[in-house]
């Protein structure tokens, strides 16, 4: 939870906090996995600042918004499989609303790569190939609230990843399909 911690980023959270969840699921009891699980989530939520965005020193106190992505499905397999604590989805919620307002363009359908311009040209450009990496969270937060723009929202952005999104790369496809079956799944 050190804002300032070299390695402070969506991803490596979403790394570790899914790890900590698996061991706990398939029952290691030799590191206490499922209070490591919680206070990984704690930690996440408490980096979050009070508009919905976070800030890591390796993004020049910005957010990659693909990462918060990666970071929001972590929060999601959480939140479904070990507890379902409101706080979760009211992270997620800030995160997607942020994300959406700061970052989606919508004549792209894609969002920016990082929330500001940082230090690479393409910084600001859309990126569909990580549209989806991003979807499930919009959709996670219309199941759980009930407010069906979220998912009008969660279509435009499958619609600009499938319009828009190079997939000749692997990377490219693994990011589209990684996990966006769950989009469909949380729409409906």
């Amino acid at each position: 939870a050190n804002p300032t911690g070299e390695y402070i980023e969506g991803r490596i959270q979403a790394r570790m906090l899914v790890a900590s969840l698996l061991a706990w699921e398939l029952g290691d009891t030799s590191e206490g996995w499922a209070a490591k699980t919680t206070a990984y989530v704690n930690n996440i939520m408490s980096l979050q600042q009070a508009n919905g965005r976070y800030a890591w020193p390796n993004w020049c106190s910005h957010q990659g918004n693909f990462m918060v992505g990666l970071q929001n499905d972590a929060l999601i397999k959480y939140y479904e499989r070990h507890t379902a604590n409101p706080a979760v989805v009211t992270t997620i919620r800030r995160a997607v609303d942020y994300m959406h307002q700061s970052s989606w363009r919508p004549a792209s359908r894609a969002f920016t790569y990082i929330d500001v311009q940082c230090t690479g040209p393409d910084d600001l450009l859309p990126m569909p190939d990580l549209n989806m990496l991003i979807v499930n969270g919009f959709a996670f937060v219309a199941r759980q609230t009930g407010d069906r723009r979220y998912v009008a929202v969660a279509d435009s952005i499958a619609d600009g990843a499938m319009a828009g999104a190079w997939l000749a790369g692997s990377k490219q496809f693994n990011q589209q399909y990684y996990d966006s079956y769950q989009y469909l799944w949380y729409r409906r």
